[in-house]
């Protein structure tokens, strides 16, 4: 199912931070938080729970997840375990969402991203377009995203992912009606030819 990214509930939020610094765990230790044995601290006292997980996983990133969290903090528990459900639809809608994003990201790699800028703009000078359809300031985020060797490449972000195939998309319908009225012009020039001929 797809995020609620309207849901307003501290505990749905809670399950999709969780969620999001779970995968960041599994990246880099192969650590569950249920391997913590934090689980139950932070479905009964999430307060209590988020900055104890925090801390014991202190090089975990969540890409700026904390910042959904709202304004007026966690609830301090204890929650009823008839409440908790929406964290588990939280956790669940992001695991969901990440993998989802991880496979998309995946797919774009520097052959992959020469491949759509040299289609969309051309051999020459495409990361400068392409960073300029983006929004971008400059070509920096673009190189980066095609530097070589693992350590220095950075993955292109889900949401640019996204807008280069919608790019694409556009590229490919705006070229599809271009070629059908070619052939509509042909077909009619044909047909005009062929009557003279008759005539």
């Amino acid at each position: 199912m797809p995020l609620d990214l309207d849901s307003t509930d501290p505990m749905y939020l809670l399950g999709r931070v969780v969620g999001r610094l779970e995968g960041a765990f599994l990246r880099r230790s192969d650590r569950r938080v249920s391997d913590t044995g934090l689980l139950d601290v932070l479905l009964t006292r999430p307060a209590v729970g988020l900055p104890l997980l925090l801390k014991a996983f202190p090089d975990a990133k969540g890409d700026g997840i904390l910042a959904i969290l709202p304004a007026g903090g966690l609830p301090k528990g204890p929650v009823k375990i008839e409440d908790q459900g929406p964290y588990w639809m939280g956790y669940y809608h992001q695991r969901g969402q990440d993998q989802r994003d991880l496979a998309l990201t995946t797919q774009f790699t520097p052959t992959v991203l020469r491949q759509i800028g040299e289609t969309l703009y051309g051999p020459d000078h495409w990361q400068a377009e392409m960073a300029r359809a983006l929004g971008l300031g400059d070509t920096a985020r673009v190189r980066a995203w095609m530097a070589d060797g693992s350590s220095r490449r950075r993955r292109v972000p889900p949401g640019v992912c996204r807008d280069l195939l919608a790019l694409l998309r556009q590229n490919a319908a705006e070229a599809k009606q271009i070629a059908d009225k070619l052939d509509e012009a042909i077909k009619k020039q044909q047909d005009e030819g062929e009557g003279e001929q008759i005539g």
